[in-house]
C-alpha cells in the first residue's frame, strides 16, 4: 500500500507544526524522517494516521484520499500500526492484553491470536511477564509492548514515532531485522521518524528531511 503526502500542514494558534511536507512511501519500503526536536515528525504520523487532522494537504494510502480535499476517514478505517514515542499504554491491560485487544478488534480467531501472541512475546523479549501492568515496566519494556501492538494485526503500514530510544543495540537489530523481513515478504511500508537515522541508513531506505518550522 503506497502512502501519499502532499503539502501537508498544521499549525496550532501561531504555531506552525508542519509545513507542506511532500513525499511517497512506496510499498515495500522504509521510509527514515529526519529532523530535530519540534521540526513536525510526530505530527507528520499522526496526521496519516489520522490522529490529527491536517489544515492543508492531502494524505492518500494505495491510491484512496484519507485526508483533505473535504474527506476525512477515521483512524480506525485506516488500518495503519503505530508505535507513539510516549508508549501510550493502556494502564489497565497487561502485555499480553495489550496484543490481545488489537488482535479481537481485528476478528482474529482465538488459536491465531494465541499463536500470533507467543510469537511477539518471544520475538520482543518479553515472555518474563505477560501478565505484568505498564507501571510495573520499565521504559524499555513500555516501548516493546507498544511496538509489539503495532505489529500484532500484520497493517500494511507501520508508523514509527522514536521506537528505539529505550531498547539497547542487540534489541533494536532484532527487532530492525523483523521489520525489513515484513517489508520484503509482505509489502508492508515503514515510515520511521527519529533523530538518529544512522543504523537505519545502513539499509539504503529513503530519508525525508523536516526542518524546524517558522510561524
Amino acid at each position: 500500500m503506497q502512502v501519499d503526502v502532499k503539502n501537508l500542514s498544521k499549525r496550532y494558534g501561531s504555531v506552525v507544526a508542519l509545513s507542506s511536507a511532500t513525499f511517497t512511501a512506496e510499498q515495500g519500503t522504509m521510509t527514515v524522517v529526519r529532523g530535530p526536536s519540534a521540526s513536525g515528525k510526530t505530527t507528520l504520523l499522526r496526521c496519516i494516521a489520522g490522529l490529527e487532522i491536517p489544515d492543508a494537504g492531502t494524505v492518500s494510502l494505495g491510491g484512496v484520499c484519507v485526508s483533505g480535499n473535504g474527506v476525512w476517514v477515521p483512524p480506525v478505517r485506516r488500518g495503519l500500526g503505530m508505535v507513539f514515542q510516549d508508549h501510550a499504554l493502556w494502564p489497565h491491560l497487561s502485555v499480553r492484553g495489550h496484543f490481545d485487544f488489537v488482535l479481537r478488534a481485528a476478528r482474529l480467531p482465538k488459536r491465531q491470536r494465541a499463536a500470533r501472541i507467543e510469537r511477539l512475546l518471544e520475538l520482543l523479549e518479553l515472555t518474563d511477564c505477560p501478565r505484568s501492568l505498564p507501571h510495573a515496566l520499565s521504559g524499555g519494556q513500555q516501548q516493546r509492548v507498544g511496538i509489539g501492538r503495532a505489529l500484532a494485526t500484520e497493517p500494511p503500514v507501520l508508523l514509527l514515532d522514536e521506537p528505539f530510544s529505550n531498547l539497547d543495540a542487540r534489541l533494536r537489530g532484532r527487532i530492525l531485522a523483523e521489520l525489513n523481513r515484513r517489508r520484503e515478504t509482505a509489502g508492508t511500508v515503514v515510515i520511521v521518524a527519529t533523530h538518529d537515522a544512522e543504523e537505519l541508513q545502513q539499509n539504503g531506505n529513503t530519508e525525508f528531511r523536516i526542518g524546524t518550522q517558522i510561524p
